[in-house]
């Protein structure tokens, strides 16, 4: 009689823990689609709020993103892309804390790093933006390399690194030579240098490639104005206030045209 009372005994515990397998599978699975459904809610949100940021509606892309993070609070493209969107708002310590956060949960993200130099270099901050953006260049894989190059080169340039900025932009050409950023940050350097000609070459090829960049047309200007060829100076300080009247570009080419016309 024991020895039936121990097989049962045996046998009603294997059920058991059968049973809880099955419990503890079936659990896992829930799990792993509850993890699926959040993460596809959040990829959603995400690219929700970049096309609000790229239509400028920064405030749009928040609301967005806060949904995102709520599904997925340590998933590193979220909080990159707060750190873009306050960054849009002018919340600039916020912009700072998310980018870092971004590297914080993956130190290896060369978008991130990129975005981070970048509103080091909106900042004025040159040697904070060549750290950054140094390591955004440790990934040779990274889709924008010759952006964080372009960067990189512009932060060096602000330093008054020439040789090594060049170095950057031409390199940054090689990569990809259609990137119209890149001719124009190489421009800015080729006139610090004298290499005036070689100057305009680089701004005519950005201008090619986007004729209305306010930065290119101001700076075709000064190359202009200095070579001699104030009739062509005047017609591209004109261009940038036509097209951006309200920027930097737009504002400081006015101050260059009345400074020419005497006023």
């Amino acid at each position: 009689m024991k020895g039936l009372i121990r097989a049962g005994s045996s046998f009603n515990s294997h059920r058991v823990i059968i049973t809880l397998a099955v419990l503890l599978l079936a659990f896992a699975v829930g799990c792993a689609s509850d993890r699926e459904a959040r993460k596809n809610d959040a990829l959603a949100s995400q690219q929700l709020a970049l096309a609000f940021l790229n239509e400028g509606r920064p405030a749009r892309a928040l609301t967005e993103l806060a949904k995102a993070e709520r599904a997925m609070p340590d998933d590193p493209e979220v909080q990159n892309a707060m750190g873009l969107a306050y960054w849009a708002r002018r919340d600039h310590a916020s912009a700072e804390a998310r980018f870092k956060k971004a590297l914080e949960l993956r130190p290896g993200f060369s978008e991130a790093w990129n975005n981070l130099g970048a509103f080091y270099l909106s900042q004025g901050r040159n040697n904070d933006a060549v750290e950054a953006l140094e390591k955004a260049l440790g990934n040779v894989y990274y889709t924008s390399y010759e952006m964080a190059l372009s960067n990189l080169g512009l932060a060096l340039y602000n330093l008054g690194r020439y040789p090594e900025a060049r170095s950057r932009l031409e390199e940054a050409l090689e990569v990809n030579p259609s990137q119209p950023a890149v001719r124009q940050n190489l421009s800015l350097v080729l006139f610090e240098e004298g290499e005036y000609q070689l100057a305009l070459v680089q701004v005519n090829e950005a201008l090619k490639l986007y004729p209305s960049y306010p930065q290119a047309l101001l700076q075709k200007g000064k190359i202009l104005n200095k070579v001699g060829d104030r009739d062509g100076a005047v017609e591209s300080f004109r261009r940038t206030i036509e097209i951006a009247p309200a920027s930097e570009s737009g504002k400081t080419a006015r101050t260059y045209l009345d400074l020419m016309e005497g006023k």
